[in-house]
């Protein structure tokens, strides 16, 4: 059986067990305490936290656990290993899911950079079967709440020694994992575009970039996507949070001057404000549209997730990459 031909819900599965490998998860939190609370977010008047009693959260972080997998294998092998995991909206690595009267703990998707291509293609993931580990030349996990990054930081750090202690290796760029992994306070927007700015060492020594952007609304800001698009080195993972922007497009209408001018490409106001019903789908097909007339050269892949049939909560997962040859 191929990758291709495996089903996607076993796929998923595999993912899950990386997300609780070994529960470390529930050990970590118990020496380090309970992970910081409510959203992490660069501007939390246009951003919403998900509640904890819901299960769909690791729908998301499977995907993007998945495609770490692919990418770290294909992209690991055409770029002599040196690429590098940025994530600009890390949050503290673990994650709180109450299912009935429990509480479960998974990681999230800076600790997915670490497990992911070393205990997850070794360990987990059992087909297809492979032998070698494909960890991350440098990784770079960025925050701007001060108590999310110093939990980040112990989250890491239980992580890396872990690993290190099984034979693995969770970064390949340094003499130790403490000098190819940096965790610090930064706003998601600036530390992308300084880090992909073709003038920086990081940009220089790292081939390729895997950059995932997860936040809770409306942060970023959308000449930060396009710095990433168009950079030809990196391939992006966005969460393009669909029903927490929808609440807020007629606010964002209603106003001059709305966070939505920076997250929204030029001309969104024309398009969306006077759309009538269905502003959120209009908002994200606006959205998706321009992202795709970014680069030619690249495709991108849509991913829903809804956390119930009304759409209350809802995901878009867009994941931008250099088109197949087939394609």
């Amino acid at each position: 059986m191929n990758r291709r031909s495996k089903p996607i819900r076993d796929r998923l599965f595999d993912q899950w067990g990386i997300l609780n490998f070994q529960n470390w998860p529930s050990k970590i939190v118990e020496k380090l305490g309970e992970p910081p609370t409510g959203a992490s977010c660069s501007n939390r008047e246009y951003s919403e936290p998900y509640p904890k009693n819901r299960l769909w959260p690791l729908i998301k972080w499977a995907f993007i656990s998945y495609i770490t997998d692919i990418y770290s294998t294909v992209a690991g092998e055409n770029f002599e290993g040196k690429i590098c995991f940025l994530d600009a909206t890390a949050g503290p690595g673990i994650s709180e899911i109450v299912a009935g009267d429990k509480s479960h703990y998974f990681f999230t998707s800076p600790m997915i950079s670490l497990l992911t291509p070393t205990v997850g293609i070794t360990r987990v993931i059992t087909q297809p079967k492979r032998k070698q580990p494909r960890p991350f030349y440098k990784i770079f996990l960025y925050d701007l709440d001060t108590d999310v990054v110093r939990y980040l930081k112990g989250t890491v750090r239980e992580v890396a020694n872990k690993l290190t202690s099984m034979g693995f290796a969770p970064c390949t760029g340094g003499a130790s994992w403490e000098s190819c992994i940096v965790v610090s306070k930064e706003d998601a927007n600036r530390v992308v575009r300084e880090m992909l700015d073709n003038k920086s060492d990081n940009e220089k020594e790292c081939l390729h970039w895997l950059v995932v952007l997860d936040p809770c609304g409306m942060e970023i800001d959308w000449s930060t996507i396009v710095k990433v698009v168009m950079n030809g080195k990196a391939d992006l993972i966005f969460n393009y949070m669909h029903a927490a922007i929808r609440r807020q497009i007629p606010d964002a209408c209603s106003k001059r001057n709305h966070r939505a001018d920076k997250f929204f490409p030029p001309g969104w106001r024309d398009v969306v404000c006077k759309s009538g019903e269905g502003v959120g789908e209009k908002a994200y097909e606006f959205y998706k549209g321009e992202l795709t007339r970014l680069d030619q050269s690249k495709e991108v892949i849509d991913v829903i997730i809804r956390g119930d049939e009304r759409g209350m909560w809802q995901y878009r997962l867009l994941y931008v990459t250099k088109k197949s040859k087939e394609g």
